[in-house]
This record gives structure tokens, sequence and C-alpha cells, in this order.
């Protein structure tokens, strides 16, 4: 009767936990992405200040040693990544230009050089310029491209590459913890009279660290293709289900049979 009555309040939690991981979550995340990349794109690095970082646009990252009352940067350095290739400026000065006809901001570098190559290549073009722009704010914006996390499900089944299946079923193994969990929580709530208050307390944290953990793990080991697709993460949850109705059983004796007839 215990369980029964806990099953009636964990469906609508599970319900509403898949609801959040399925829906909710890709949808946050997203929004999210797309957020920073508005920021990073609309950074006003008029704001950078001497000994400081700051990011934005195509200008990458940006550090001056010294900040003018003028606004002009003294002794820059930018870094910059596209399409797997680097680029690194070092500049005297720089100052940040708006352009009167397009609204577009760009980043002036004066008196530097520019590497420009990929990673480990020896083949690095080192240019030496007076004066050099980047364009900070591209005006337009664009969609963003969605990452794994951010996809809804369907997407991930159409994709139904390995990652994308993991990341399906890390979504759908959240409300399936809800209810095996509770179903956990009848033995694990069952004290002898000699028993402390809190007693089970560290035992039930202890088998919900292990059972996370082994779902984390699935997880990679799904994403790696060490267990097939078919199988998900159904085994995990099916052997924790069992082991929770096995350790009722135990634990209740005479009553769970009197209850099951």
């Amino acid at each position: 009767r215990v369980v029964r009555g806990l099953l009636l309040l964990a469906g609508p939690a599970a319900v509403l936990v898949a609801w959040l991981m399925l829906a909710v979550t890709p949808w946050a995340t997203h929004t999210a992405e797309a957020y920073a990349q508005q920021a990073a794109q609309r950074a006003d690095l008029s704001a950078l200040k001497g000994g400081r970082f700051i990011s934005g646009g195509d200008a990458g990252t940006v550090y001056a040693s010294r900040v003018g009352e003028d606004g002009v940067l003294e002794q820059v350095f930018a870094h910059a990544r596209r399409d797997g290739r680097e680029t690194i400026i070092r500049a005297a000065r720089a100052r940040q230009i708006v352009d009167p006809e397009s609204g577009r901001r760009y980043f002036v570098f004066e008196q530097g050089r520019r590497y420009d190559g990929e990673p480990g290549r020896l083949d690095w073009r080192v240019t030496r310029f007076e004066r050099h722009g980047l364009l900070i704010e591209a005006g337009g914006g664009g969609s963003v491209p969605r990452e794994r996390e951010g996809m809804a499900v369907g997407a991930l089944w159409a994709a139904g590459g390995a990652a994308d299946l993991a990341e399906l079923h890390w979504r759908l193994a959240m409300p399936a913890m809800a209810l095996v969990l509770t179903v956990l929580a009848v033995p694990l709530a069952k004290a002898e009279p000699r028993d402390g208050r809190y007693g089970k307390l560290l035992l039930a944290v202890l088998v919900f660290v292990a059972y996370f953990q082994l779902v984390t793990s699935a997880r990679e080991w799904l994403a790696d293709g060490l267990i097939p697709p078919a199988a998900g993460m159904w085994w995990l949850h099916g052997g924790a289900l069992l082991g929770a109705l096995l350790w009722t059983r135990r634990r209740f004796g005479r009553l769970w049979d009197k209850g099951a007839a």
C-alpha cells in the first residue's frame, strides 16, 4: 500500500521531470547560447580597463596594459579563433570606431603585427601594419547553431549518432530515476526499534550517489559506442527497479506477501 501510494505521487512528478528534460531544458540551453552569442557580438570594447581582458565579436579576446582618457588603448594584445585558425595581434595602440553609414563597429589597431596560422604548424603568416581594423559587430546576427544539449528530441532521434542517442537517453533517465528512487525509498525508510532518527540518511545518500554515477557513466559508454544503442540505459533502470523490489520484499517479508495477495 505504501508503494502504491508513493507511486501515485511520484507518477505526476516523473511526468513533470520528463517535460522539463525533454522540452524546457533544450529550449533554455539554446536560448542561453543565443543570448551569449548576442552579448559577445554587442560587447562594448570601450569599457575595457587597463590590465583586464574582454571578449567581443571577431575581435576575440582583447587585452590592453593601459587605457587613456580619450579611450585609446595602449600595448594591446588580441586573440581570435576562426575555422581552426588562430589570429594574434600585438599593437602599440588601438581604438574603437563606428561607421556612420552602416553603424558597424570596428576595432582599429595601429603600429603592430598580426600572426595567422594553425597550432602545431610552422607556416604562420606574419603581417606588419600601420593600421588594421577588425569588425566587432556585424549587425545582422544570424541564427545560432544548436549544440547537442539544445537539440529537440526529434532532432536527436533523426541524427541517430551514438552521442545523440546518449543525450536522448540521459534526458529519459531523469524521470526514470524519479520512479525507481521512489520505490527504493520504501525499504530505506523502514527503521528498526534501535535505529536512530537519521540512521538511514547516509545510506540513502550513498544509494543516490551510486545510482546517479552509474547513469552518468552509462551516458559516456553510450556516447563511446561501448553499449548498443538499443539497450540504452534501460538495463540500468530495470536492474535498479528489480533490486528495489527484492530489497522491499526482504525488508517487509510476510507483510509484502499479504499486500501482494
